[in-house]
């Protein structure tokens, strides 16, 4: 762990920051799920140079001269390159590690995070159908007369009090799924390089709290009967949570470990965590159609 800070401190001063590493500050102080447009213009650009380059080492053979025409081509394209730093030029690495923060700019789309030009278009479409609603209402109350409009009335204002209350649960479960995908992103960082390195923070220490996080949000998609499809994949991500700290409690107290083995950190895939916010992102459209 003594070692990070200085490690971190070279990928800084040689400009290779990933665009999640480069607005995550951004991204997660965001209230209205808005994404910065300079980290959605790069990311776009980036998923084209993970799709090429990701074709281009599929299809080559594994002979060094061409891994290095490879990465040369790879060091000079801008959006690429900082992950080529980062992964000491070892171009699969690289996109790997490009790839990831792909598929997290794919997930906040997913779960709803616009641009502010993307939030102002949905934002005048529901104006619009604010404005049109009401007049159909009122139409409808003034044909079937004042008895049957108090009726209706009733019914529609219990309906849509339990469907806000439901829909505020829902986005909030999502809301704090994402912010949990990128805190889990950031500590798993950190507890590779406690693997690597050696340190005397027990992972317990660092990860028990998350496994109660990932419960609190359980709890905000559960359905009448206290389960549905956000509760199975909410116990799913435990179980990978779980598995991750017991993995990481056979390190405690080992030395510096053979950099050649497997980490308990290269095996902890977040995509059950960016499942949880799909998730909810579904139960949200099913519970607005």
């Amino acid at each position: 762990m003594n070692q990070l800070p200085a490690y971190n401190s070279s990928r800084n001063a040689n400009q290779s920051l990933g665009i999640v590493e480069r607005f995550q500050q951004k991204i997660t102080r965001q209230e209205e799920n808005i994404l910065p447009e300079a980290f959605h213009r790069e990311a776009e650009i980036l998923e084209a140079s993970v799709a090429l380059y990701g074709t281009i080492l599929d299809g080559v053979p594994s002979a060094e001269t061409q891994r290095l025409k490879i990465r040369e081509r790879m060091s000079q394209d801008s959006a690429i390159a900082p992950y080529l730093s980062a992964a000491d030029g070892n171009p699969q690495h690289a996109v790997k590690m490009a790839r990831a923060d792909v598929e997290y700019w794919r997930c906040l789309k997913r779960a709803g995070w616009k641009t502010k030009e993307q939030r102002k278009r949905a934002m005048s479409w529901r104006l619009a159908k604010l404005v049109i609603l009401p007049l159909v209402i009122v139409l409808a109350t003034a044909l079937l007369g004042n008895l049957v409009a108090s009726s209706i009335q009733d019914r529609a204002f219990q309906k849509q009090k339990f469907f806000d209350a439901k829909f505020q649960r829902l986005k909030e479960g999502q809301q704090r799924s994402v912010a949990l995908v990128a805190r889990l992103r950031s500590v798993k960082d950190v507890m590779a390089g406690w693997e690597r390195f050696g340190g005397g923070v027990s992972p317990r220490q660092m990860l028990g709290g998350y496994r109660e996080e990932i419960e609190q949000i359980r709890a905000l998609g559960l359905d009448s009967e206290g389960g549905g499809q956000v509760s199975s994949v909410a116990l799913k991500a435990q179980q990978q949570l779980d598995s991750y700290i017991s993995c990481l409690d056979g390190k405690v107290g080992q030395q510096r470990r053979d950099l050649s083995a497997s980490s308990c950190s290269e095996g902890f895939d977040l995509k059950i965590f960016e499942t949880l916010t799909l998730s909810f992102v579904k139960e949200i459209d099913a519970l607005a159609t």
